[in-house]
């Protein structure tokens, strides 16, 4: 058994441990095929449910939580129009957050015979995953898991 103190004026007080919040896993990195597409084509390339996966474990607090997750994109590393977004996002209510999807766009690389110039290729995008939880008391405490996308 564990006790945590909280400081009340000049004295130390048994009580609950502060409310914290740590994930199983905090990146992860996802290599999309953008090479396979024929470069006369465009393709939308989806990820799979399941390929971004982590486990958030509350601690403290007043042992009640509930898990709220978002997602931000951070980086689009692109040549316009390729791109990536966010396909699904998923339960965003629990403690296991694994389905998120992404979708990728590639464009064709060349128009009527000749190269599109800047070539238009999906290279990377970043995104943030972020876990908030709140506990009985309104308490909360958040962590960040990144998922990089990756054209290859």
């Amino acid at each position: 058994m564990s006790f945590a103190f909280r400081v009340q004026g000049s004295r130390a007080t048994r009580g609950p441990a502060p409310l914290s919040l740590a994930l199983s896993v905090t990146a992860t990195e996802i290599t999309v095929d953008v090479g396979g597409v024929p470069p006369d084509q465009s393709a939308n390339l989806d990820t799979n449910a399941g390929e971004v996966d982590s486990v958030a474990a509350a601690s403290g607090g007043d042992g009640s939580y509930s898990y709220a997750w978002t997602i931000t994109e951070t980086d689009d590393n692109n040549i316009s129009p390729a791109s990536c977004a966010v396909l699904a996002t998923g339960t965003q209510n629990a403690a296991r957050y694994n389905t998120a999807t992404f979708r990728v766009t590639q464009p064709a690389l060349i128009s009527g015979g000749v190269p599109i110039e800047p070539p238009p290729r999906f290279q990377e995008a970043t995104y943030r995953l972020r876990c908030t939880v709140t506990d009985g008391n309104s308490d909360t405490a958040t962590a960040d898991y990144t998922v990089l996308i990756v054209g290859a």
